[in-house]
């Protein structure tokens, strides 16, 4: 299912979302998509650094995991007045999970094909969301758009915090 996503099919993610059972295989998905990166990055990092970096990367991966879930309640709170249609925080996870599926490719060491491979979930997960709802592309790019600029404002409030309390 992750490379029928990535290859931008859609029906993946309107399968995964109606499937109530399907949260464990999602939340794999999902993993994998965020480890791969953080691993590559960790992997790739020599020397001194190395040791110490373990904690930021873990820190990170929690923040991501943090984003990606108040991205999905506010873009299931919005869903319905946005896409006509209303969809759950679950079916949102299941749906949008296979969708980050290109980050899996981020283990390749090409800092260019592994930002550009960041890229491409753009476009997934807009085809995900555009299924996933019934809906045009226009009204899944501004469902995203929604839960991308609530979870900026979020770490833009939140970044000082956390870097302070690491300072201490």
């Amino acid at each position: 299912m992750m490379i029928r996503a990535a290859m931008l099919d859609g029906n993946v993610a309107r399968a995964a979302a109606a499937d109530e059972n399907g949260n464990g295989k999602a939340l794999t998905a999902l993993l994998l998509a965020m480890v791969a990166p953080v691993l590559t990055g960790f992997l790739f990092m020599g020397g001194v650094f190395r040791g110490a970096m373990i904690g930021v990367y873990a820190l990170t991966l929690l923040f991501s995991l943090g984003g990606a879930l108040l991205s999905l309640v506010v873009m299931s709170a919005v869903s319905q007045s946005i896409v006509g249609r209303k969809l759950t925080v679950g079916q949102m996870f299941r749906g949008l999970a296979y969708a980050q599926s290109p980050s899996v490719l981020a283990i390749i060491p090409i800092p260019v094909l592994a930002q550009l491979v960041g890229l491409w979930r753009i476009p997934t997960t807009l085809v995900a969301l555009r299924d996933m709802a019934d809906s045009t592309l226009g009204k899944a790019f501004c469902l995203l758009l929604v839960g991308a600029l609530v979870v900026i404002v979020m770490s833009i409030m939140l970044l000082p915090l956390v870097i302070g309390a690491a300072l201490f």
